[in-house]
């Protein structure tokens, strides 16, 4: 498997290396809840006997077809909610006090193509962080899923990798993979190949496609304003720009400041999008000298965690 190289020693390494086991073993407790054939969730509310569980991911607990009822006004007049629904309210208050834990910790689908994506080594792939607004396009993307319902027509059903993920789980535990239509095998080729693969960070779906992620991450980039949330908090004072966060970040949501080159110059540190952050906590356990963390509180100061650290200095 690829292996980041990072800076600070081997204890450093090992470090990032372990806690990266430890949140691909979180992914697949939630593969077991939420997706077949095991789909632990899905038994609890439809009865233990399983009764109509294949499909049921879609059916009831679909939380891309929750964002897409978000907006719908027959559904709120009838306050007919299905669970998949319900639950999109769960997970952005979730994503408001505690930030985008359901896609840090709980979404194998993310999971996944990150996992598939450190197969391929770094040079064949694309790296956007720093280069892209990954923010606006992800919100510009997450307005027009919202917008489709208005046009009389909607992809939550055919442009999702959940429903994807659901056949390979399938198709693993029963030794028979369900056919894909062409817009599947499209979503697979964005998915898993392009946005996996060939990504660096392999979440490049998640980065700029997926409107459950986008939902979490606009309640995130609020509540984290708020003194009493938890994030991921930034201390510039103990930063020296080894630039081991900006690595291994697999949502691509660090960069270097944009004042100064980290990797020639020793530069002014680094700065956190909001709207692409997930909370995994992963540049912490990367980082040797304690300068990101996951707590409480207000976003650290003097440097905003959206903010160039040298030019927080300043104000």
């Amino acid at each position: 498997m690829n292996r980041i190289p990072l800076k600070g020693g081997k204890d450093v390494q090992n470090h990032s290396d372990r806690f990266r086991l430890v949140r691909y073993a979180s992914y697949f407790i939630g593969f077991l809840l939420f997706y077949s054939p095991a789909a632990l969730v899905l038994r609890f509310f439809s009865g233990l006997d399983g009764k109509h569980l294949i499909g049921n991911l879609c059916d009831s607990l679909n939380l891309r077809m929750g964002v897409g009822g978000l907006l719908s006004i027959d559904r709120w007049q009838a306050m007919d909610w299905t669970l998949g629904q319900v639950s999109i309210f769960v997970v952005m208050a979730v994503a408001l006090i505690l930030g985008p834990l359901f896609c840090g910790w709980l979404c194998a689908a993310g999971a996944f193509t990150e996992f598939v994506g450190r197969l391929v080594p770094d040079r064949w792939k694309i790296d956007v962080a720093g280069k892209v607004d990954a923010g606006a396009v992800r919100y510009g993307f997450l307005a027009g899923y919202l917008s489709l319902p208005f046009f009389g027509t909607g992809i939550g059903c055919s442009f999702c990798n959940f429903r994807v993920l659901e056949y390979i789980g399938l198709g693993v535990g029963s030794g028979f993979l369900p056919a894909l239509t062409s817009t599947y095998i499209v979503v697979t080729l964005l998915w898993l190949v392009a946005g996996g693969m060939f990504m660096k960070g392999g979440r490049g779906w998640c980065v700029f496609l997926c409107p459950v992620g986008g939902i979490q991450n606009a309640m995130h980039a609020i509540g984290a304003r708020l003194p009493f949330t938890a994030k991921m908090r930034y201390r510039p004072e103990n930063c020296r720009s080894c630039g081991n966060c900006v690595e291994v970040c697999p949502m691509r949501a660090i960069a270097p400041a944009a004042d100064g080159d980290w990797q020639t110059s020793g530069g002014p540190g680094v700065r956190i999008s909001l709207n692409t952050c997930i909370a995994c906590a992963q540049c912490s356990a990367a980082c040797p000298h304690g300068a990101l963390g996951y707590g409480f509180g207000p976003l650290a100061k003097p440097a905003s965690a959206t903010l160039p650290a040298r030019e927080a200095a300043r104000s």
